[in-house]
């Protein structure tokens, strides 16, 4: 129904960037990001200096792992002025993509100065350090995201499964239960409780 509403408001003025804006939006819940991408692009023409057309095409792309032109769309954001938390937190994902391990802690530290709060920042740092293998760091890292966005499922995993290399089986029956309650259909957090 809300493809219709948009589709119907585009009908009478398809320059309408409100609808336009929707429209990509309601193609990426319903997994059609090729046309998602299409909406974008098209809000981008309409005006080139459109921050959240330019973010929501680099989050497509960081989601396919095209992971480059991400992260030049996501420079273009930054050129335009529209430096925000998000935008840095994405941009860390992108280098983490690419393995550039170093250029991806400095932007995670940039979005954590922007926004101390910030979903999914401070998971990506302890992705980051697990990637060079620093375990307390990570665990660290993952009980500050667990601070800031206590029903962050995936953190509760990755918790318990480095509690469960350092030898503390309760803290990690712990997360893996919070990962659970989190998500009741996450098949891999049961498979790793039982």
């Amino acid at each position: 129904r809300a493809l219709a509403a948009y589709q119907e408001a585009l009908a009478r003025d398809p320059e309408y960037t409100p609808a336009l804006f929707g429209l990509a939006l309601t193609y990426m819940e319903l997994g059609r990001p090729d046309d998602a991408d299409a909406g974008y692009r098209r809000l981008i023409e309409l005006d080139p200096r459109d921050s959240r057309a330019h973010f929501m095409l680099a989050k497509s792309h960081a989601g396919r792992s095209e992971f480059e032109k991400a992260i030049e769309l996501l420079t273009q954001v930054a050129d335009i002025g529209s430096e925000r938390a998000p935008l840095h937190n994405l941009m860390a994902e992108c280098y983490f993509g690419l393995k550039e391990l170093d250029i991806a802690e400095q932007e995670v530290h940039r979005a954590l100065a922007m926004n101390a709060e910030l979903p999914t920042a401070y998971y990506n740092l302890a992705l980051i350090f697990e990637e060079r293998g620093d375990v307390n760091a990570a665990i660290e890292a993952y009980v500050k995201e667990i601070d800031v966005t206590p029903k962050g499922f995936k953190a509760h995993f990755n918790l318990g499964k480095l509690y469960g290399q350092t030898g503390r089986p309760r803290k990690m029956k712990e997360h893996f239960e919070a990962a659970i309650g989190a998500n009741e259909s996450f098949a891999i957090g049961h498979l790793y409780l039982a």
